[in-house]
């Protein structure tokens, strides 16, 4: 079943989070993705991505995951050149 996304305070925003497989990052996403955001979720570990993306979608939200590690250039370069593709 297709839901509305979510209208709140960042209805019609994109947000970034990085390290959002775990912990403090995949909170900030959720939290994003409930007050409108449309979320790029960024990680190591692709399974954790396709949970998050599954867990806010149940919400009514939208959240795009893209691997990327931030210690390396070319992966950082590649995942922003993926979120722009992505959500704009």
């Amino acid at each position: 079943m297709d839901r509305e996304p979510p209208q709140g305070i960042l209805a019609g925003k994109v947000a970034l989070v990085t390290g959002a497989t775990s912990g403090l990052g995949r909170h900030f996403a959720r939290v994003l993705a409930r007050a409108g955001a449309r979320v790029v979720a960024t990680g190591r570990r692709a399974d954790a991505l396709a949970s998050l993306g599954e867990e806010v979608a149940r919400d009514g939200g939208r959240c795009h995951g893209v691997s990327m590690e931030v210690t390396d250039p070319a992966s950082v370069q590649a995942g922003f050149d993926e979120a722009a593709a992505l959500a704009g």
